[in-house]
């Protein structure tokens, strides 16, 4: 859909938006599309791209129309794509019970957090295979010895690019996300690499238009 707002006296906007119907199934319930979130975000973007410069070109010939550049997308932040359902392993947990855990996440990271769940540090699988074929004593080493201390932070604000240089910097995969002192999610190395190849696809997709 488009449409022609004012913008003074001399001068529109030229506003394209449309919709996105995410797949139903064989019932007609609408499909779980998380995975394909992003794709089907940057097929809406290039879609309302390839209209609008087809409206620009039937617009261009008519008198005082003036084609405005777009604007380069907005650079993601470690808020855009920080894990929030990572969960959180107590530091009294063994070995077993926090691999066990972190596996049935799906996730081979996580923070590690004290009786009041206050932010002690950050478990990878490098600590847990180094828990297993360095061992202590007879008994399973904890979580909380094991972990990584004090925990490599970061904040949701933060760009994620200067959030992927902490990391290169710190030679870590992850990093603690917390606002106001409190853990509010987990970001990995994957996770930002992919936002950035995204963000400078966007951009360069915009700035050809």
């Amino acid at each position: 859909r488009a449409r022609v707002e004012p913008a003074g006296p001399e001068h529109a906007w030229l506003v394209v938006t449309g919709a996105y119907a995410p797949p139903r199934d064989a019932a007609g319930r609408p499909m779980d599309v998380t995975a394909r979130r992003d794709g089907a975000r940057e097929q809406a973007r290039a879609l309302a791209r390839a209209l609008a410069a087809e409206l620009l070109a039937a617009a261009a010939p008519l008198h005082g129309v003036v084609a405005f550049p777009a604007l380069e997308p907005a650079p993601p932040r470690v808020a855009d794509v920080m894990d929030v359902d990572t969960p959180a392993v107590d530091e009294d947990l063994d070995l077993h019970a926090a691999a066990s855990l972190l596996e049935a996440a799906g996730v081979d990271g996580g923070p590690v957090v004290n009786a009041s769940g206050r932010l002690v540090g950050v478990l990878t699988e490098r600590d847990l295979l180094a828990g297993v074929v360095q061992p202590q004593d007879s008994h399973a080493p904890l979580a909380g010895a094991l972990c990584r201390r004090p925990a490599l932070v970061t904040v949701p604000q933060l760009s994620a690019a200067r959030a992927a240089q902490q990391m290169l910097y710190h030679g870590v995969r992850r990093l603690a996300v917390v606002e106001d002192g409190r853990l509010v999610g987990m970001v990995t190395r994957t996770a930002l690499f992919a936002a950035l190849r995204a963000h400078a696809a966007r951009t360069a997709a915009v700035t050809s238009v």
